[in-house]
């Protein structure tokens, strides 16, 4: 029962990215990947920043 490296291995069906999509999608890197590779790239924003005052900010300061 001897199993290689290749056996274990499963093939990579899509790429997650945690950026929002880039505007021009045809000069991007992942697109060079996705044609590459033949994979699905998903483009998912995790983080949101939403701005904020500079007051609100001060009145927000961590005292120590």
């Amino acid at each position: 029962m001897s199993t290689t490296v290749k056996d274990r291995f499963y093939p990579v069906k899509s790429i997650m990215v945690s950026q929002p999509e880039p505007a021009d999608i045809s000069n991007s890197p992942y697109h060079k990947l996705a044609d590459k590779y033949k994979i699905k790239i998903d483009f998912r924003q995790f983080i949101k920043v939403d701005p904020i005052d500079s007051k609100e900010f001060r009145k927000q300061k961590l005292i120590y």
